[in-house]
């Protein structure tokens, strides 16, 4: 759907998603949403240490470039069903049911702020690489200030359309984004943790 509809989530979330709710490319549209805020953290999070790919030839090159941007894209969809799902099961939780497709658009346009400042993220990106890795303090500055208020109003609009899509009061909702944010922390904390055991396992092996 045509992105300048979106534009009003900043001023009036909860009036806005129900008038675009019904929308068929609503869905479709949370997703492309979820991507591109995506690239707008990992741009953000890893400028500094981003350098170019070293590889023998250019066909390694492009064969790893494609596998990167296809593992992202595979971790952004997968991420999308799944916090989709967690959502839909902290609102169920709640008391309210809520049909999976649309706890996945709710938690898809919350994020519409990152993919706001994408264009800037990206544009900060390229001076970084164009200036050597170096970025001067005033930009570092007004970047960390963007994400910051980014951050903040991505979780107001979570907040409203999760009361928009159920039907909770403000309050409620405030509860469900928090159970949400806990369990999310606590799956990336399983996964980390998880990832660190098989590391140590495979280094163990091979050192003997």
């Amino acid at each position: 759907m045509n992105p300048i509809r979106l534009l009003p989530l900043f001023t009036a979330p909860r009036k806005t998603y129900r008038q675009i709710s019904d929308n068929p490319g609503l869905h479709f549209t949370a997703l492309w949403i979820v991507i591109v805020a995506g690239l707008s953290q990992a741009f953000a999070q890893n400028t500094s240490d981003m350098s170019p790919i070293e590889a023998g030839s250019a066909l390694s090159t492009f064969l790893t470039a494609a596998g990167i941007i296809a593992a992202f894209l595979l971790f952004q969809i997968v991420t999308f069903y799944l916090n989709g799902l967690i959502l839909k099961l902290v609102i169920l939780m709640f008391q309210e049911r809520l049909k999976a497709r649309e706890a996945r658009t709710v938690y898809g346009l919350s994020l519409y702020p990152q993919v706001f400042i994408f264009p800037f993220i990206f544009l900060l990106f390229i001076g970084q690489l164009a200036g050597g890795g170096s970025t001067p303090a005033l930009l570092t500055a007004i970047a960390s200030a963007i994400i910051a208020a980014a951050s903040v109003w991505t979780i107001v609009m979570q907040i409203n359309l999760i009361s928009a899509a159920s039907g909770f009061s403000g309050g409620k909702s405030f509860g469900v984004f928090v159970v949400f944010a806990l369990l999310l922390a606590l799956l990336i904390f399983i996964l980390v943790l998880l990832l660190a055991v098989i590391v140590i396992f495979i280094a163990g092996v091979f050192s003997n």
